[in-house]
């Protein structure tokens, strides 16, 4: 009789392995902590060095101090000048519709195709100076348009009127620029 064949023995099927991770991933990884290590040694070795050079100016600073002699001025020795206003108006005119404020200089003038202006320098507070025109041209029929601390506006049919003041020193300045037809 025949002996039965048997199969010939199979190998066996291997398990499927997890996929290993790259070795590139890992040298970048530890590239990119050898980076903030580094990173971090000279941020702090810098906060050191501007550490140390802050204290040696502030050092010196103090060396510089002392060796500045130190002045005392009695009381009353130094006065305050007075301020005074130009002793001459420019070459130029007034506009006749807008007197200048008494006591003022004319300090510039121009003349436009369309408008002309003045300017003047008074020994008063722009307040005043303000104050001034408001009731002036208020009087004379104007009409306050606009207002703020350092701009007054004003119009008469068909003229118009702005009047702009700077305090300065003790004086004002002001420009007044007037259009006849506006």
């Amino acid at each position: 009789m025949q002996q039965p064949t048997q199969a010939p023995p199979t190998a066996p099927t291997p398990t499927p392995q997890p996929p290993k991770k790259s070795s590139a991933l890992k040298w970048v990884l530890i590239i990119l902590a050898i980076i903030i290590v580094l990173g971090l040694i000279a941020g702090v070795g810098c906060w050191f060095v501007a550490r140390k050079a802050l204290k040696t100016i502030e050092e010196e600073a103090v060396k510089l101090e002392e060796q500045i002699p130190k002045i005392t001025i009695p009381e009353g020795v130094i006065e305050e000048e007075e301020v005074t206003l130009p002793s001459a108006d420019v070459t130029g005119n007034d506009i006749t519709e807008v007197p200048r404020y008494p006591g003022s200089v004319r300090t510039a003038w121009n003349k436009y195709e369309e408008s002309e202006k003045v300017s003047y320098q008074a020994k008063a507070t722009a307040a005043e100076v303000g104050d001034y025109y408001t009731k002036l041209l208020a009087e004379k029929g104007w009409t306050l348009t606009s207002s703020t601390e350092m701009d007054l506006v004003f119009e008469k049919e068909p003229a118009r009127c702005s009047i702009v003041l700077y305090d300065s020193d003790g004086l004002t300045d002001y420009s007044i620029k007037y259009w006849p037809e506006y």
